[in-house]
């Protein structure tokens, strides 16, 4: 789940948080600062919220003293700057998405049932699919249902390639 997102919104950092409130754990040891937060008023919650229940924080990157204005200064320059990685990270997906669309190459996960990606990445119709596809239209079309018209065996077949 994103950093980005509020801690009590995290079913992990929310077990976390709890169960060092409730004494259960001494504190979370992350592999970097910003694997616990990307945004800065998250971060300071997390720390208030370990702190005030005497929890610790470990990381690598994390400034000794937290409670010393000069740790309080970097511990926000580092949260400022995974924010400012998070938002160029989205900005340059963003970016990516749209020259793809521009270039005709579809930006989806999955490829619609009836197509196949050629050599470009582009969609293009499987010709041993698409009749079927267009024959279940034009039956749907002509109001027919799945039991319905000449091509009973071709619609189940659609049903089990489309799902």
């Amino acid at each position: 789940m994103s950093g980005a997102t509020h801690p009590y919104d995290r079913p992990g950092m929310a077990g976390i948080l709890r169960g060092i409130q409730a004494g259960e754990y001494g504190g979370v040891a992350a592999y970097s600062l910003d694997r616990l937060s990307r945004e800065p008023a998250h971060g300071d919650l997390i720390v208030r919220e370990v702190t005030t229940a005497g929890g610790v924080i470990l990381t690598p990157d994390i400034p000794d003293a937290l409670d010393s204005p000069t740790g309080e200064f970097t511990f926000g320059m580092l949260l400022q700057v995974a924010r400012l990685y998070r938002a160029t990270a989205k900005a340059r997906f963003a970016t990516s998405k749209e020259r793809a669309i521009a270039a005709g190459i579809p930006v989806t996960n999955r490829t619609a049932v009836g197509y196949r990606r050629n050599a470009q990445r582009r969609y293009e119709p499987d010709p041993a699919v698409a009749p079927t596809i267009r024959q279940a239209f034009e039956m749907r079309a002509r109001g027919e249902g799945p039991r319905q018209g000449p091509h009973v065996a071709d619609c189940r077949l659609l049903t089990v390639i489309g799902g």
